[in-house]
């Protein structure tokens, strides 16, 4: 191998190296089927892609199937998985990558737009001056989170839900407390402390939900997001909407998917 070649091999793998460290790349999903149908039924299931056909495999009662992969940055990877099982057959899609790879920015829109509690209470424990007014110290100040996460000179278009707006220039932003225009569960040595167990259940139960159901509201009418006054976000009525399973529960229940989402 000549020397360029070996130096343009050499570029290529910092390249590689350094678009991984930096998550460049998406992160890997994974993805098990589980036979859960009950004893003496078996379950054949055939996942493939585009590009890539996993093959049939039989799976007897409590018997699995994983595979992972690690979706396209062109934005375009589907995989879907064939069931049989008793003379029945449906098929799924397991993974739309321009349906899934938003579960995460929806979270975040969603906590920017309803945090869990609008207004934070803090005391200052020392003299300081903010915006040209003097607190002293032992001043109990209430931040209003929910004014916060839509200053217009921080957020644009305003009010309008656009989970996009973290696939791009904002992917990176933190909602731990270390940056502050999205800071729905506080900040500092007294942030929320259910924050990390919030951060795992919330993707996994929509993805859940999601993936189990089909969607839509009563009468095709908007949902009213109209909030009500208290300490808690609330909404100011029921939420009513209308759901369908996409698989029979049997299915739906014995298929989990787990992606490592950038919080």
């Amino acid at each position: 191998m000549n020397p360029l070649s070996v130096t343009c091999l050499l570029h290529l793998l910092l390249l590689l190296v350094v678009a991984d460290a930096f998550s460049l790349f998406p992160k890997k999903t994974h993805v098990q089927i589980n036979n859960d149908l009950g004893s003496g039924i078996d379950l054949t299931v055939h996942c493939k892609s585009k590009d890539d056909d996993l093959g049939e495999r039989h799976l007897g009662y409590h018997n699995n199937f994983d595979f992972g992969f690690r979706p396209s940055i062109f934005q375009n990877t589907l995989f879907f998985c064939s069931f049989q099982w008793n003379g029945l057959f449906h098929r799924f899609d397991i993974y739309v990558q321009i349906r899934d790879s938003l579960l995460c920015p929806v979270i975040k829109e969603t906590l920017r737009l309803y945090p869990p509690a609008p207004l934070v209470p803090r005391e200052t424990i020392e003299d300081c001056t903010v915006a040209g007014f003097h607190v002293p110290s032992g001043t109990r100040l209430l931040v209003n989170l929910r004014k916060l996460q839509r200053d217009p000179n921080v957020w644009d278009k305003l009010p309008d839900f656009m989970p996009e707006r973290f696939l791009s220039d904002r992917a990176n932003i933190d909602m731990r407390g270390q940056d502050f225009e999205l800071i729905p569960f506080g900040s500092g040595r007294r942030i929320c402390p259910g924050i990390t167990f919030s951060l795992r259940v919330l993707p996994l139960v929509l993805a859940r939900l999601l993936h189990g159901f089909e969607w839509g509201t009563v009468g095709d009418k908007a949902i009213d997001m109209s909030e009500s006054p208290g300490l808690t976000n609330h909404k100011a009525t029921p939420l009513e909407v209308t759901l369908s399973p996409k698989l029979p529960s049997m299915i739906s229940a014995s298929i989990k998917m787990h992606t490592t989402y950038n919080q």
